[in-house]
């Protein structure tokens, strides 16, 4: 997805399930993670694994791409001949 972020505002603490990775496409941003803030720019990549909590606070008007890899269940179901 598309992340248009202004600068100044804030998409709060969350996790999500599936590993993630964000490309910063305009403006410049801020990651939290992993117990710091981690500057991102122009064509800056940050992958986080599934479940880490994160916070995005953009420094300048910015575009982030937002990339989240879907869970998929490993179970297959079975059916059994008739």
């Amino acid at each position: 997805m598309r992340l248009c972020l202004p600068a100044g505002k804030q998409v709060p603490p969350h996790t999500v399930a599936g590993a993630i990775t964000l490309q910063c496409l305009q403006g410049s941003i801020e990651v939290q993670a992993h117990d710091g803030w981690h500057p991102m720019q122009v064509n800056d990549h940050l992958y986080l694994a599934g479940n880490v909590e994160h916070a995005i606070s953009g420094l300048t008007d910015a575009v982030v791409l937002v990339n989240i890899q879907r869970r998929t269940d490993t179970k297959t179901s079975q059916t059994s001949p008739d």
